[in-house]
């Protein structure tokens, strides 16, 4: 399904993505009647919940799975693999947020510029978000020098106090070094990179 990048539900999804909730939104697609002055819907032609919001400059898609798919699933839904899976600050991960408060310069799309980052969260913003006073949270690329680059473009006026965020890469180094927090790391580092089927036991 593709949306402006701007929709009240892409930003919504996109907040949701950030707290790790976003896997609990359920869907569902209706047909719309009207009536004079009232509409209802008349019954319902799709449900299922959504796996994931990808943004561009000019749409953005989310990605969903049909109810029917999840009620064929057998077995856990978690992932298998090198790096954590949790989201970051959630209960499943829980690490301490780190923060800092900065003051915004300019915006220009994705581009924000700071007046300076705060030195508790310098070097660790990437994957991390912006807080805005109002309590919108906007994902993070990478950092500068300069300020931050976020995911998608917004704006932002000159002298708007803002939250950031640190990040996480999900890596085990990362976990123990900026969080300690390796107790709750939930990938598996230890996964043998050699397959007995293909190159043998010895």
């Amino acid at each position: 399904m593709k949306l402006p990048p701007d929709h009240a539900l892409v930003r919504h999804l996109l907040q949701a993505t950030l707290t790790g909730e976003a896997t609990a939104v359920r869907l569902r697609i209706a047909r719309r009647e009207a009536w004079g002055e009232y509409w209802w819907l008349s019954g319902t032609r799709w449900m299922g919940r959504v796996l994931g919001v990808e943004v561009a400059d000019d749409s953005a898609r989310i990605r969903c799975e049909s109810a029917q798919v999840s009620l064929k699933r057998i077995g856990l839904r978690r992932l298998y693999s090198r790096a954590c899976s949790h989201v970051l600050y959630s209960a499943a991960c829980g690490a301490t947020p780190i923060s800092g408060s900065a003051e915004v310069i300019r915006s220009e799309g994705r581009q924000v510029e700071l007046a300076s980052l705060p030195p508790e969260v310098a070097g660790m913003l990437a994957g991390g978000w912006l807080q805005t006073p109002a309590g919108a949270r906007h994902m993070i690329v990478s950092e500068s020098y300069a300020g931050v680059e976020l995911l998608y473009p917004v704006g932002l006026a000159p002298q708007t106090p803002v939250e950031l965020v640190a990040g996480c890469d999900h890596s085990m180094p990362t976990c123990a070094a900026r969080f300690d927090n390796l107790a709750n790391y939930g990938g598996f580092p230890f996964i043998p990179t050699k397959n007995p089927f293909s190159t043998g036991v010895f």
